[in-house]
């Protein structure tokens, strides 16, 4: 009778067995996995009193609906607290001061945290052609994406970004479609991770190049946008002598109070909170519904691949104890004495410890004997 010569059950893997790599995966930023945001689709979502003097959410619909759910923040923030409400004095630290330090901390190195952002002049080697600015951006409008919905970063080359506002002359519109360069610029590596401008076009294709008008940087993996005030309101600033009203929003984009606030010329008043930033969401609604968001989220996925080679003097046996009998472990049925041939139908990995970390199913059962070498590919997802 043909005895059970056991074999390994288990197979060391060596370094040689293992790899690793990282796949990039895309998806829609908005609520649904969608990409785009409509104009006709924007929404301001009320927040407590002390947070609205800092910042607005925007929902992606009426905010009466059960659905509506916060897609990403705007802000306003001057480097002098302008705009906020100073009571007077400046000795207090205004909101929007609040906002341009906090941004300076946590997106500039130390060095360049008194200096404050330089969006309009360039910096790092770049100095637009046709620029307002020569000396840093006192203020300036942002975005703040939501980690949960960006996931690792905000994906690049496919960003599109268009404002809608009301010109000064005659109060006529005017719109501006932004996009970011990268496939055509590398990204200037920076503290909150690598930096890329936004710029004249759409859909990752420059209209107008960094080098002639940057408009804004767009900081990927920290999910913040910055614009230059002095840009955006060179070509949308508002209706004339509406830059001293506090702004409001409307889901009626053809009410009074939205039209007043419809473009980025600020109410540098201290007195009271002059409500800039809203002045942003009236511009991504449209003062037509016009503005729209196209933006996609990116996620790193880990995949390690382990490839177990089965020898073909492995696993030729059941380890199950009813296929042998007797003291001298000898094998039961006859059709495995000689040349046995088994099916594996899944396998485990472990750790050095010898405990599982990992179990699979094989798409199909694996024809075994000992005359047969196998591979099997574990891939791990994390």
């Amino acid at each position: 009778m043909a005895t059970n010569t056991g074999g390994r059950t288990r197979i060391k893997l060596s370094p040689q067995d293992v790899s690793i790599d990282v796949v990039k995966t895309t998806k829609g930023y908005f609520t649904g996995d969608t990409g785009t945001l409509l104009g006709s689709n924007i929404h301001s979502k009320s927040v407590s009193d002390t947070e609205r003097n800092y910042f607005v959410d925007i929902v992606q619909t009426h905010t009466l609906s059960s659905s509506a759910e916060s897609q990403l923040s705007v802000f306003y923030a001057h480097s002098g607290g302008s705009g906020s409400n100073l009571d007077g004095t400046s000795s207090i630290y205004g909101e929007t001061q609040a906002l341009y330090g906090q941004m300076a901390s946590y997106l500039l190195p130390e060095s360049e945290v008194s200096g404050g952002f330089k969006i309009s002049a360039g910096d790092h080697g770049l100095t637009p052609t046709s620029r307002n600015l020569t000396t840093r951006d006192v203020d300036m409008y942002g975005m703040v994406f939501n980690r949960s919905k960006f996931t690792d970063r905000v994906n690049t080359g496919t960003l599109s970004m268009v404002f809608q506002g009301l010109a000064t002359l005659g109060g006529s519109g005017s719109t501006l479609h932004l996009t970011d360069d990268s496939k055509h610029v590398s990204p200037i590596q920076t503290v909150a991770g690598p930096r890329v401008n936004l710029v004249s076009g759409s859909n990752g294709t420059p209209n107008i190049t960094a080098a002639v008008t940057r408009y804004g940087v767009l900081y990927p993996d920290a999910g913040i946008a910055l614009f230059s005030r002095a840009e955006l309101s060179a070509s949308i600033p508002g209706p004339s002598n509406t830059n001293n009203i506090t702004a409001s929003f409307s889901a009626n984009a053809s009410h009074g109070y939205f039209m007043s606030s419809s473009g980025f010329a600020p109410n540098l008043d201290t007195a009271n909170n002059a409500q800039n930033h809203i002045r942003l969401a009236n511009c991504l609604k449209g003062v037509s519904n016009g503005g729209k968001l196209v933006i996609r989220s990116e996620n790193d996925t880990n995949r390690k691949y382990y490839f177990c080679r089965i020898n073909p003097g492995d696993f030729n046996f059941s380890n199950n104890p009813t296929m042998v009998s007797g003291s001298r472990n000898e094998l039961r049925h006859k059709t495995m004495w000689g040349n046995p041939v088994v099916y594996a139908t899944g396998i485990n990995l472990y750790d050095n410890e010898g405990v599982c970390v990992a179990t699979g199913k094989l798409s199909q059962p694996l024809k075994k004997n000992f005359g047969i070498l196998s591979v099997i590919k574990a891939i791990l997802t994390f």
